[in-house]
């Protein structure tokens, strides 16, 4: 690397690793000139190699038309080409993670780095000091933590791009302490009482969804959980003592975007147990069931065998059941937390038993799900308030 003396202008030469920069026929431009090529090398001893910044790409495109990030020197559109082909290739991300993937893109695009519109800085330009003063501070600004934050991941994998594959840049300038997540105090889940669970679960039309409630109410399951159950997860025996049981084997989930995959956590997976009641309406719904809707072998399909739409289960089915009722509308979640209810209040489960047969993913969120309820099955056991009652009028 050297200075070169031109006519007009001194040139820092530095290739083989950049083209190198002019700098003004002054002796302050020399010295210029000199710092530059000092920069240069210590960059190339910290880190292996040299990117001039003004040589990369822009982060997004001078002007995006809808979702048109298609520009030759755009970050953005060269990314999300590599991403939809490796998902191609590997079958790891579905339409809509890429779509998230572009959307969050989109949006830090739309920020200001340094002064400047994001979409128009480029890559080699962005240092961890200006993403912590500039990009974090915007992107958690007027959004959850946790949009921010799969936004900021999203972020830091096209640097980490950037950096392991197409060798732009040599550090992740996104490698930076994000804001924790704040303390949230939630709110006690609130119970329904079993006569007006089963009330609204009656008012459901549709025989197939009201089969699906009663299963929820009685098992426990998430609803991805019985959007995937086959009828080959389903099974049925007799007792020693003549009694009927059935259970479900869950092995899978439908996620976002009706994308099958594992269920939530290692202990979702899991066996549910059901009585005979649910087993006989199984056993009659396997006969009924319409062979338009067997294709796929799902239980709880939609009309046409494909995977159930879990928003009209709720808005549709069971909202207008309660509408029908007169009752508050409840969530598909309500079954969920019924089914914790009666373990813990009328069976007295322990928190361990409860966190195996619901799948959670360890005893500390079944704790942080229902301690309001373990506690106040514990003070009517041991009838606090007439306890304290005695205790105030003793003389």
């Amino acid at each position: 690397m050297k200075i070169g003396d031109y006519k007009d202008y001194w040139f820092a030469d530095t290739r083989p690793h950049s083209h190198g920069r002019k700098f003004p026929k002054t002796p302050d431009g020399k010295r210029a000139a000199r710092n530059y090529l000092k920069n240069v090398e210590a960059k190339i001893a910290r880190n292996g190699s040299f990117q001039d910044p003004a040589r990369t790409k822009y982060f997004g495109s001078p002007a995006k038309n809808g979702d048109d990030w298609a520009h030759p020197n755009c970050i953005v559109a060269e990314y999300l080409d590599f991403e939809a082909l490796r998902s191609r290739a590997t079958r790891t991300l579905a339409p809509p993670h890429l779509d998230n993937k572009r959307k969050a893109l989109e949006d830090i695009a739309a920020l200001t780095y340094d002064g400047r519109p994001m979409a128009r800085v480029r890559i080699g330009e962005l240092k961890p000091a200006g993403i912590k003063k500039d990009i974090i501070p915007q992107l958690w600004t007027g959004r959850a933590h946790a949009t921010a934050s799969k936004k900021f991941v999203i972020f830091s994998h096209l640097l980490g791009y950037c950096v392991k594959v197409a060798e732009y840049i040599t550090i992740n300038p996104a490698d930076v302490e994000t804001p924790k997540k704040p303390v949230e105090f939630s709110a006690s889940i609130e119970r329904i009482d079993s006569g007006t669970l089963w009330k609204i679960i009656a008012a459901i039309e549709s025989p197939k969804v009201r089969l699906a409630a009663e299963c929820a109410a009685e098992t426990g399951i998430r609803a991805g959980e019985q959007r995937a159950i086959e009828w080959a997860d389903f099974k049925h025996w007799r007792n020693n003592d003549g009694t009927v049981e059935g259970s479900f084997t869950i092995t899978k989930a439908v996620k976002k975007g009706d994308v099958l995959g594992p269920p939530k956590n290692r202990n979702a997976h899991r066996t549910v147990n059901f009585g005979s009641h649910i087993v006989a309406a199984l056993l009659t719904w396997q006969m009924k069931q319409p062979v338009a809707e067997r294709y796929q072998n799902l239980i709880f399909p939609d009309d046409n065998g494909g995977f159930a739409n879990q928003g009209a289960w709720r808005t549709v089915h069971l909202h207008g059941a309660c509408r029908k009722l007169g009752e508050p509308n409840i969530k598909w979640q309500s079954f969920r937390h019924y089914f914790a209810s009666v373990l813990i209040y009328k069976m007295d489960e322990t928190a361990a038993t409860i966190t195996g047969l619901m799948g959670h993913a360890n005893l500390d969120f079944t704790l942080q799900q229902y301690g309001d309820w373990f506690g106040d099955r514990e003070r009517q056991r041991i009838g606090i308030g007439n306890r304290i009652s005695n205790a105030m009028r003793e003389r």
